[in-house]
């Protein structure tokens, strides 16, 4: 069985979720007594995810995934072929504290006649799986893990694999951006990722110069970092706050990216561990974390640039062999303002498509608990005035 994806991520990721719940109670409890409905508290859902999801969020999703199709293509008992249609879900429920699901009779059906040794979660490890932040390198990823055992995935035509991943008549009509987008970008991600376990090679078939087909080789690889350390990263602080001499919590970096630049939060932090060595100096007493909430709340960061600004500048003019015009220098929230303005220009100057992939790339660069924040907040329409994001985007453009 293939199935369409045409899906966003974060509900496709669900619904690998629920088939894993599902399976989990059906063997926990005697199939006389199950009755195909299965109920999953929020706070264990969240668990997977590494963030509560917004309960709006949750019920629009779970109805996708009740509305999408599912075609299969079977065998009657005759013998004759047959298609038969369903829902990702049948029904679905959610209240303040549960979810509630039921799945189709055929998918009920797979999941219980799942062999334990290949079982879909014995296969796909959840932390590989969810690391992956664009739609095609999760797809291609989870499609790879099914046939791993074989070394090598079932061959698609290229109108096949434009309907597994979900592509509509409009996306990517040409095979160059097709090949680009959805099949040699999130196959490098596969590869490149510290947490991967497998390396893909997409095989082609032509006709001629014509690419009418492909499948994917697999093989297991040794992974960069283990998903055991990968969980211990949530924990690491932005860059911004690397200089920080105590651990500053997430949700206090967070709250700081969401005023003030990167820049910004380094000046802040250099000029408050300046001062606190300054009283270590005169044998004072130091609070480092209430030197750093006076810091940034009385803006040192500030003026600490400002100082090293006209300290270059003084340090230039001394260096010239003639006098020279004195030029206004603009301040930094001036420097920072046009700045800003320079990226955004740049942002709206690429078409949708690289906006997407740029978006992608932007989330996945965020630190793990970081990211969970944003990814159901940041949106095309708003990513440059999310601080998290433009940085990363700033870096991806060649800026910082």
């Amino acid at each position: 069985m293939h199935i369409s994806h045409g899906i966003t991520l974060r509900q496709y990721k669900y619904w690998i979720l629920l088939l894993h719940f599902y399976r989990e109670a059906y063997k926990q409890v005697p199939s006389s007594d199950f009755d195909g409905t299965y109920r999953v508290s929020i706070s264990k859902i969240s668990e997977y995810l590494g963030y509560e999801p917004v309960k709006s969020e949750l019920k629009a999703d779970f109805e996708v995934l009740r509305k999408e199709p599912i075609v299969i293509n079977i065998l009657s008992k005759d013998g004759h072929k047959a298609q038969r249609g369903m829902g990702f879900i049948s029904e679905w429920e959610v209240s303040s504290k549960t979810v509630g699901f039921r799945l189709p009779i055929f998918l009920e059906d797979v999941m219980k006649g799942l062999d334990d040794a290949k079982a879909i979660f014995h296969l796909l490890h959840w932390e590989i799986f969810s690391s992956f932040n664009g739609k095609y390198e999760a797809i291609i990823y989870k499609l790879c893990k099914d046939y791993v055992g074989i070394q090598r995935t079932p061959y698609m035509t290229i109108t096949d694999f434009r309907q597994y991943v979900g592509l509509q008549e409009t996306e990517y009509t040409e095979f160059a951006e097709l090949n680009r987008w959805t099949i040699s970008k999130p196959v490098k991600l596969i590869n490149e990722s510290i947490i991967s376990d497998i390396s893909v090679r997409v095989e082609f078939q032509r006709k001629g110069r014509k690419v009418e087909g492909l499948y994917f080789k697999i093989e297991p690889k040794q992974q960069t970092i283990s998903v055991g350390a990968l969980t211990h990263m949530a924990g690491m602080p932005h860059p911004a706050f690397a200089e920080a001499r105590i651990t500053i919590p997430l949700s206090e970096q967070y709250a700081y990216l969401e005023n003030y630049s990167a820049d910004l939060i380094q000046a802040t932090i250099e000029r408050a561990n300046l001062f606190a060595d300054d009283k270590l100096a005169k044998s004072e007493s130091v609070n480092l974390g209430a030197i750093y909430k006076s810091a940034f709340s009385g803006k040192w960061g500030v003026q600490y640039l400002e100082q090293k600004q006209l300290q270059t500048k003084s340090q230039v003019k001394q260096k010239e062999p003639t006098p020279t015009k004195r030029k206004v220098s603009a301040k930094p929230s001036e420097l920072a303002q046009d700045k800003k303005l320079k990226i955004l220009e740049q942002w709206q100057a690429l078409s949708d498509d690289l906006k997407s992939e740029y978006f992608k790339r932007a989330i996945n660069n965020l630190p793990k608990a970081i990211k969970s924040l944003e990814v159901n907040k940041a949106t095309l329409a708003n990513i440059m005035d999310r601080p998290l994001l433009r940085i990363e985007i700033e870096k991806l453009f060649g800026t910082v």
